[in-house]
């Protein structure tokens, strides 16, 4: 399982952190040098998370890049193209990534490599001088746990990012102007606050405090009372921010089944 894991680790991070938005065009394009350089942040960023496999791991790594090139050339091809609005986003989407999921699981089932003893054995070492024991316990108890949650976190404040931004211009909304002189601005400061607004979120499901919610949509909601007066502004905020809360708020809940799962 721990390969998986550390499989969508880097998946999260190279799909949703360092692909930049010129190089999702490239691919909307299908220009392969963008499908190439995508190819080589999934490769590098997957063996940098399982290179304790060593060779085993560099395999995988290089099955897991060509077929998540292979799975993002097809959906651009197949369903993007037929599936508009914000419904056909969040289907293109959700397969994309389903895909994705199964051909980081499928080669690490298959495979099931252990991890090279030389590699764990020098960083050990290293995490034995560095790391206090009490936080060493913990995290050899719950490595699964952590990778699980480090993933989550950056599926929902990265991940969800994108996916807001690809609601919103499906719906049209950013298509009006926002404000009377400031709408780039409005865009950009909401995009930032939604990337604090999912990882507390996520954290307070995380954390059992669902309650507390409500106060940090409303903190949100006060600081914007003026600008809701416009209709335009309005619904932009309302698109964007009940987006990004149903996204930490699925994620949220996933994750603690997951994490339930594994401590069966």
């Amino acid at each position: 399982m721990t390969l998986a894991l550390l499989g969508y680790l880097a998946h999260s991070v190279a799909d949703f952190v360092l692909q930049s938005d010129e190089i999702a065009r490239g691919k909307d394009g299908r220009s392969q040098y963008a499908y190439i350089r995508h190819g080589i942040h999934v490769l590098v960023c997957t063996f940098v998370a399982t290179h304790a496999y060593a060779l085993p791991g560099l395999i995988y790594s290089l099955i897991v890049a060509a077929l998540h090139v292979t799975v993002d050339f097809l959906v651009r091809v197949g369903l993007t193209a037929r599936h508009v609005g914000v419904g056909g986003v969040v289907v293109s989407l959700a397969c994309d990534q389903a895909l994705h999921i199964a051909t980081i699981t499928i080669p690490a089932n298959l495979l099931d490599p252990p991890v090279n003893p030389g590699i764990v054995s020098a960083y050990q070492k290293i995490w034995s001088m560095a790391v206090p024991r009490g936080v060493q316990v913990f995290l050899s108890h719950k490595a699964d746990t952590v990778l699980l949650m480090a993933t989550a976190y950056v599926l929902a404040v990265f991940g969800g990012a994108i996916l807001v931004r690809k609601v919103l211009d499906a719906s049209g909304v950013l298509n009006k102007p926002l404000t009377d002189s400031a709408g780039d601005v409005t865009v950009r400061s909401g995009a930032y606050i939604g990337v604090l607004e999912r990882a507390i979120l996520l954290t307070l499901v995380l954390a059992n405090s669902i309650s507390s919610i409500g106060f940090v949509i409303a903190a949100k909601s006060l600081s914007r009372l003026r600008e809701m007066e416009k209709q335009n502004f309005a619904e932009y905020y309302l698109i964007g921010t009940l987006t990004s809360a149903l996204i930490a708020l699925g994620t949220g809940i996933a994750v603690k089944a997951l994490i339930g799962s594994l401590a069966r």
